[in-house]
């Protein structure tokens, strides 16, 4: 079954378009201004798809820079709802043995989850 991404919470699309009616311009400067193509603005501010953590970042700093702390703690609330492990959720950097040292590296992580390639 296809992963999907989640739909926004109603929310996050209004805040968007809110903050670019602020800002008097139209998607495609407002977009460039915050680096984002004018079709993923469409996309977020229809509320088709949930901005990425990148995104989220920009929409907050821009919130805060117009004076708007309300729209940026939104976006805030958003990044942190998406960076938050599911539960359940166990790293192997965090779940390891206890004679592991402390600074593993990708290696010897790929070793205890038994992800490391083999030579041939």
């Amino acid at each position: 079954m296809p992963k999907t991404k989640p739909k926004p919470k109603a929310a996050i699309p209004e805040a968007i378009r809110e903050l670019r009616q602020i800002s008097e311009e139209s998607q495609q400067f407002f977009g460039a201004r915050l680096r984002i193509s004018t079709r993923a603005l469409q996309i977020y501010e229809m509320g088709e798809r949930v901005p990425e953590p990148k995104q989220l970042i920009a929409f907050a700093a821009y919130a805060d820079f117009v004076g708007r702390p309300e729209l940026a703690d939104l976006f805030i609330e958003e990044l942190e709802q998406q960076l938050t492990p599911p539960p359940g959720y166990v790293s192997a950097v965090v779940f390891k043995r206890r004679d592991t040292p402390v600074d593993t590296t990708a290696m010897e992580v790929a070793r205890i989850t038994g992800r490391a390639r083999r030579k041939r």
